[in-house]
């Protein structure tokens, strides 16, 4: 079973509870954040290998997120998603 982390960013909250489960379903482990800030924290927390983000999001969204990101020391994927 793979035990990659993932973080889902993303402030739907049926598609942020429907990628979790499909990642779960597929052995990955998951945590999920409703937005870009609150990605941030639980980047810091929970150190996931792959962050999966929206573009547009309440607060900050996954471009702005992804400038943080590309700060961090860590090696961590990052998906960019929309609906746009």
């Amino acid at each position: 079973m793979n035990q990659e982390k993932v973080l889902i960013v993303e402030d739907e909250e049926n598609e942020r509870t429907g990628l979790a489960e499909l990642l779960s379903a597929w052995g990955y482990r998951g945590e999920t954040a409703s937005d870009g800030v609150e990605g941030l924290e639980k980047v810091a927390a929970w150190s996931p290998s792959i962050v999966v983000t929206d573009m547009k999001m309440p607060r900050m969204g996954g471009l702005e997120l992804l400038e943080n990101l590309a700060g961090d020391s860590r090696t961590i994927a990052v998906i960019v998603v929309t609906a746009q």
